[in-house]
This record gives structure tokens, C-alpha cells and sequence, in this order.
């Protein structure tokens, strides 16, 4: 029985990393609203997450960040050098803080939403309503991440990939969580507030 349910868990979790690699190299993975982009990418690692466990979900969030590597080494934009230590713009070129960037904000949003998911839980909260503030969290909180890790490791390179003064890097970054990032966080909230209790369920099936 416990090498059925091991294989089963396997089998889930090789499911739920096909689906980030899947999102991650197609146009899938990116829903078109106006102007702007919003990633899903993060959303079967939030989910993960809260199926799975922390080691899992960590295991899901640095299968996200190889994907963003893979990405922004082979198909990359100006900005790509800040994910990928393989890609150069002109003069300016990636090194081993595109690694920090590219997997510790993915690997966080691996482990988080289990411990937000155990916290809310005491609180006796409806399921949706917790899966919805666990799925706007993580996504906000993981863009954060970002954005901070650019700022202090690329803001100089950064300004000149995108031919701006330094100054006003830091704006620029806070006008992507504020409009990109919360799109992408309400998003990720719906999303996972209608799919964890239906996965969940199926999940505490023996």
C-alpha cells in the first residue's frame, strides 16, 4: 500500500512539473489582459505546495526556476540577464546573482503556501476563502521577491537595459507589482481557490 501511494505521489507530482515546464516554453503559460501579460506559470506551484507539502512544493518552485532559465537563456529580452547567467546584453551580462533571482523567489513560493495553509487553517476559515488568500499572497509576495533581488543586485544594468536613469528603477519595478503583479495575484487567487479543494479530495483518496 505505501509503494502504491508513493508511486501515486510521484506520478501526481511528475503531472504537476509537466505542467510548469508545459506553461513555461509555450504561450500558455501567459493569459493576455489589455496590454499586459499575465504569468500563470507560479499557479501548479502554489497548488503544489499546498497538496503536496514544503519539500515537494520546493521541488516544484526550482522546477519553475529551471524553466525560467531555459527561457531566458534561449529565448530571452533585454532584461533576461537578471534570470540567466548564460545570456548578455551588449556589455552587460548575467553572472551567479541571475541564479539567486532566477530560483530563490520560485523555491520560496514552493514552501510558503503549505505553512500559510497550516496558519489559516486555526482560523477555521471557508476553504475557498483561504485558498484565495494563500494564491494572492504567494503570487504577490514572489514578484516582490523579484523585483527586490533586481534592485539589489542589477539596478545599474537594469537601467541601462532599459535606457532609463537609475532613479527611476525602483518606480518602474513598483509600477510592475502594481499592475502586472496584482493582476497576476488575483488570478493566481481564483484559480487556486477553485482548484486545491477539488485536488485536495481527490489527493486523500487511499
Amino acid at each position: 500500500m505505501k509503494k502504491t501511494n508513493r508511486f501515486r505521489e510521484m506520478t501526481l507530482l511528475s503531472f504537476f512539473i509537466a505542467i510548469i515546464f508545459t506553461l513555461s516554453l509555450t504561450s500558455f503559460g501567459f493569459i493576455p489582459i489589455g496590454i499586459v501579460k499575465a504569468t500563470i506559470v507560479h499557479i501548479p506551484v502554489v497548488i503544489g505546495s499546498i497538496i503536496f507539502g514544503p519539500v515537494a512544493g520546493g521541488i516544484l518552485g526550482f522546477c519553475f526556476g529551471v524553466s525560467s532559465l531555459i527561457v531566458n537563456t534561449f529565448m530571452p529580452t533585454i532584461t533576461s540577464f537578471v534570470f540567466s547567467p548564460f545570456y548578455s546584453f551588449g556589455e552587460i551580462s548575467g553572472n551567479l546573482y541571475s541564479l539567486i533571482v532566477c530560483f530563490i523567489p520560485r523555491i520560496f513560493i514552493g514552501i510558503f503556501p503549505w505553512y500559510a495553509s497550516f496558519i489559516l487553517s486555526k482560523f477555521k476559515l471557508n476553504e475557498n476563502i483561504k485558498y484565495s488568500i494563500i494564491g494572492f499572497f504567494s503570487s504577490i509576495i514572489h514578484t516582490i521577491l523579484v523585483i527586490i533581488m533586481i534592485v539589489i543586485f542589477f539596478i545599474d544594468d537594469y537601467a541601462i537595459a532599459k535606457d532609463m536613469p537609475v532613479s527611476r528603477v525602483f518606480g518602474f519595478l513598483i509600477g510592475i507589482i502594481s499592475i502586472n503583479g496584482v493582476i497576476e495575484a488575483i488570478i493566481c487567487s481564483i484559480i487556486v481557490s477553485i482548484i486545491s479543494p477539488f485536488l485536495i479530495k481527490f489527493h486523500s483518496i487511499k
